[in-house]
């Protein structure tokens, strides 16, 4: 390098040098050259000379600042750092979860054999829905028990397209009997409902994950997750909290929740208990009743 030039550098250094900024391969690059450069020597002498003894100590005292400063600031970085990756591995760990037992229940429910029953308690009351399905046939019995007595009904859904059903349905309401026959529904089986934690895409399925707690539990000797603050296209009826099996993927218990409606109330949906049976269901459970024992309403 050419000595006049090495010196130039050498001497833009110097006021940093004098005040300790700079690093320290710059402080031996700059102090093997002034052992052998008598004129940078006699310019960082005169530098030296010319900072009062006060500049000098409260210059001192500003790179001690700066260095704590910036020791701090790193220091802190690194634990947003730590905090930053906890928090992405927590996330991502519940992601999994959650999505293995969506496509577990997406896969367990692919059954055209099954035999569902849900149990649910509420303002005096106790609820239970049966569903029988095989094939393209569904059959729903809902029984309440009250003070006031026993009310049930049962329908029969026959599926013409994936999404069109026609049923009848038939209706005991303290020792009443009624029918309603060839009616006609566009609700053959929603997604969501074996299926709460079901979501659109992986986007939304993080979002979701990021709010979620997500607790392994057991439930009478069932191995599930508790997973709670999980809001879904289908958990508005879950947002209590669910118990979801492990092995299946399917809801088998549910923590009594409100949610609000959009209307300034709350709707309040019970707990509820679910069992599931599969290959169990037959031709003879799609018997309908005897008719003549009902009268028909239009």
């Amino acid at each position: 390098m050419n000595e006049k030039k090495e010196c130039k550098i050498v001497q833009d250094l110097l006021p940093n040098y004098i005040e300790k900024l700079t690093s320290l391969q710059t402080n031996e690059y700059i102090e093997e050259h002034i052992a052998n450069c008598s004129e940078c020597k006699t310019v960082l002498e005169n530098m030296q000379k010319e900072i009062p003894t006060d500049t000098k100590v409260n210059n001192q005292k500003e790179v001690k600042y700066i260095k704590k400063f910036r020791n701090r600031m790193r220091t802190l970085s690194l634990i947003l750092l730590a905090i930053f990756f906890i928090f992405a591995i927590v996330t991502i760990r519940k992601a999994i979860i959650i999505s293995d037992l969506s496509k577990k229940a997406e896969e367990t429910m692919k059954s055209t054999n099954y035999h569902k029953t849900t149990y649910t308690y509420g303002m005096g009351r106790a609820y239970r829905t049966e569903e029988f399905v095989l094939g393209d046939k569904k059959k729903i019995v809902t029984t309440i028990l009250s003070e006031e007595g026993t009310i049930g009904w049962q329908e029969y859904h026959k599926k013409i397209t994936d999404i069109e059903t026609r049923y009848n349905t038939y209706r005991e309401t303290l020792g009443k009997k009624t029918a309603t026959l060839n009616l006609v529904s566009y609700n053959w089986q929603e997604n969501g409902e074996h299926n709460p934690l079901y979501t659109e895409n992986i986007i939304h399925l993080i979002i979701n994950a990021i709010f979620a707690n997500v607790q392994k539990k057991s439930l009478d000797d069932t191995e599930c997750y508790l997973i709670t603050n999980f809001k879904g296209l289908y958990t508005y009826r879950y947002e209590g909290g669910m118990y979801v099996n492990k092995e299946n993927g399917l809801v088998i218990s549910s923590i009594e929740s409100e949610v609000d409606n959009g209307q300034g109330s709350k709707t309040k949906y019970s707990g509820c208990e679910v069992e599931y049976e599969f290959g169990t269901v037959t031709e003879k459970d799609f018997i309908e009743p005897d008719i003549s024992e009902y009268e028909i309403e239009k």
